[in-house]
């Protein structure tokens, strides 16, 4: 049981590794530590091998406690072994918990509901006429790293619509010269933890 339980164990560290680059932003959002949004992106490459990694432990743990459990009704030996149900029972659960933190990229976007719900309203397109600044972002890997920018973008002073896309690695900001500066725009990106270079500004 020992070589499941560490089998199984390694598997859930593999899976948080495997989502850490998009675990980061929101714990870092959540704690009031915006800055710290980035300092996970290094996990990014890792995050393919250690998902692949995760699921062969899972089905390595399934694969002994099956065998464990045809060993044990075979002799009928081992009578101090923990029941079927809730050896599976166990190991189920470790499996839907890795399952969701490898899935964690793909929903991270839905623990910034501020700036999801201020994005829509807010949109480029949508907003008043006035200058744009067109920021490259690098440190961006998912969906909920680009709705950290946005909420960075929806309480900094002067921005009327914006844009972020973690695909293209930039946003595109409306804003009112009167208040801020395309200078300005890019320091609120950056506040943000990741990498920000202003690539374009229009009047």
């Amino acid at each position: 049981m020992n070589r499941e339980r560490t089998t199984t164990f390694l598997g859930v560290a593999a899976a948080i590794g495997a989502s850490l680059c998009c675990i980061g932003p929101v714990v870092g959002f959540a704690a009031g530590l915006t800055g710290l949004a980035s300092a996970f992106a290094w996990a990014t490459p890792l995050r393919v091998p250690l998902a692949v990694i995760t699921l062969g432990l899972l089905s390595f743990a399934w694969y002994r406690t099956v065998q464990a459990e045809r060993q044990q009704a075979a002799c009928a030996c081992d009578d101090e072994a923990p029941p079927v149900w809730r050896r599976r029972g166990a190991l189920g659960a470790v499996t839907v918990a890795a399952l969701v933190l490898l899935a964690f990229p793909y929903y991270a976007e839905q623990f910034y509901p501020e700036a999801r719900a201020e994005s829509r309203p807010s949109s480029v397109a949508a907003a008043e006429a006035g200058p744009t600044a067109r920021v490259s972002i690098t440190g961006m890997t998912c969906a909920g790293c680009a709705a950290h920018v946005e909420t960075a973008l929806a309480s900094a002073e002067g921005v009327t619509g914006w844009e972020v896309s973690y695909e293209r690695a930039e946003a595109v900001v409306r804003y009112d010269p009167e208040r801020t500066t395309a200078e300005g725009i890019r320091e609120a990106v950056a506040s943000t933890g990741y990498g920000a270079q202003l690539a374009e500004a229009s009047l």
